[in-house]
């Protein structure tokens, strides 16, 4: 059995064309934001918008063969950010 338990997978369209940086030290980074439906059987529902960070060579696969509007599935891990709102003073959080 995998220690890490931490695996989520996902399907969807890429919501904007994606964004590649090229580091010193070899690494490649793609970000991208994916949109989730919760249920396929109910359409009017808004999706769920989730931002991706893809590293090294499915990074370059990723920057290379995917545009805004892409299907695309990928497995990784989930990571929650949370900050305070300097303009409202809350707490909010980002997946």
């Amino acid at each position: 059995m995998s220690d890490n338990l931490n695996v989520i997978n996902l399907v969807g369209p890429v919501g904007q064309k994606p964004e590649t940086q090229y580091f010193e030290s070899g690494a490649v980074l793609t970000k991208l934001s994916l949109a989730v439906n919760r249920r396929p059987s109910k359409k009017e529902e808004e999706p769920d918008w989730v931002a991706l960070e893809i590293w090294g060579k499915i990074a370059e696969f990723a920057a290379n063969y995917t545009d805004k509007g892409s299907l695309i599935g990928i497995q990784g891990e989930l990571k929650l950010d949370e900050w305070i709102d300097l303009t409202t003073g809350q707490q909010r959080h980002n997946f």
